[in-house]
This record gives structure tokens, sequence and C-alpha cells, in this order.
């Protein structure tokens, strides 16, 4: 999956995810359901969403908080209820300036899958699911979206945690022979201006997520 990212998916906030998951929890005598925005390139989580309603219209509401922050137009892709195919999907892609359908999706659904059984194996995703509270539940869950983002290591991102990727990019060094790659001399240059710059900003020091080589 690697490879394809890198191959299909060129930058970040040009390709986003966004997928649904049953939580299989009843909360007030109510299913929950987790929704998400991904970052396609970079892996990183953009939104996480908490609620009782899956339906359409609130996918959209959660794919709107993203849309309106983009500076260029990205490709969206629904994994869920027929995808871009989905009339509603399809009509709210053509109404809006900023977001593209894709071509082909064929694997992403798969990948979704793959990211939900991921994120919710970890220890504070248990810890969510006994609260019994949703507001409770969705404070948990945000904290495990910050330690994916920011501490987890992914194989397919040669070992560096999503947001990494997300602010620097790919490394271009050399990989040794752990197979970690490094980034070379003159990525790491760009990379301690760049943070300085998200430092400047008023960016958390967590989510600069700057990388020591």
């Amino acid at each position: 999956m690697a490879s394809k990212v890198k191959r299909d998916f060129e930058g970040p906030l040009k390709h986003l995810l966004i997928g649904t998951y049953d939580l299989k929890v009843k909360i007030e005598g109510r299913w929950v359901y987790l929704m998400v925005v991904l970052d396609a390139y970079s892996r990183a989580m953009l939104q996480l969403h908490t609620t009782f309603d899956n339906s359409e219209r609130e996918v959209i509401r959660l794919a709107d908080k993203i849309a309106g922050m983009l500076e260029k137009p990205a490709t969206i892709y629904f994994c869920q209820r027929g995808g871009s195919n989905n009339k509603i999907y399809k009509e709210y892609i053509e109404s809006h300036p900023m977001l593209k359908a894709p071509e082909s999706s064929s694997y992403i659904s798969n990948y979704m899958n793959s990211f939900f059984n991921r994120f919710m194996e970890t220890p504070y995703a248990f810890v969510a699911l006994q609260t019994g509270s949703l507001s409770r539940l969705t404070d948990v869950l945000l904290a495990n979206m910050d330690d994916y983002n920011c501490q987890m290591p992914h194989s397919s991102l040669g070992g560096r945690p999503p947001m990494t990727i997300f602010n620097f990019g790919f490394p271009q060094g050399p990989s040794p022979r752990a197979g970690r790659a490094y980034y070379s001399q003159e990525q790491m240059e760009e990379i301690r201006a760049k943070a300085q710059r998200l430092r400047a900003d008023g960016v958390p020091e967590e989510l600069i997520a700057e990388p020591l080589r």
C-alpha cells in the first residue's frame, strides 16, 4: 500500500477519505457510530466525530468542516453507501467548488476497514467503549487520534507517524538495514525552517512532529 499511496496520492490535502464505523456499543439505548476524515497521502486523521446518526446528511456535515478549509480542490472518497456513486454524495461533490469525485476507489473501502480495525484495537479505544457517555467517549477517542497522528509509527510511512509525513513529506534519504528511511540533509534544512514557521504560527509542538533525522 505504501507505494500505491505515494504514487496515487501526491501531497497532503489532495485526497480525502471519509469513513463510518459501527462501534457496536449503545449509549442511552442508541447505537453509536464513529466518523473520520483521513488525509490519504499521510494517513493523518483530520476530523473525528461520534454520533447516533450515520446518515449521509451527517457524513456531509463532517465533510463540510474540511472542505471549508481547503485552499485548493481535493478529491474526496466517501467510503460507505455506494461512495461517489451515491446520489446524495454525487450531488454534494458536484455542488462544491473545492471537491472532486475520484476516478477510481476500488481499494479505498478495504483500506478504511483496515484503518478502523487498527484504530479501535488501541487501549484508548477499549477505555472509550466502557465510558457510557457520548461526550466522554468522544474525548477519549480524540486523545487516541492525537496519539495516532503524532506518536504511532506506520510501516507504510517508513516508520514515521502520520503528522510527520503530513507536515514534511516522505523521507528521500537512504534506508539503513533496519528499513527505516531517513530524511536527506537538504530535506532536514527545509524541515527545520518549516517547523519554525509552524511554531511561529502557534501550532502545538506535538502537532508539528518534527523528525530528528
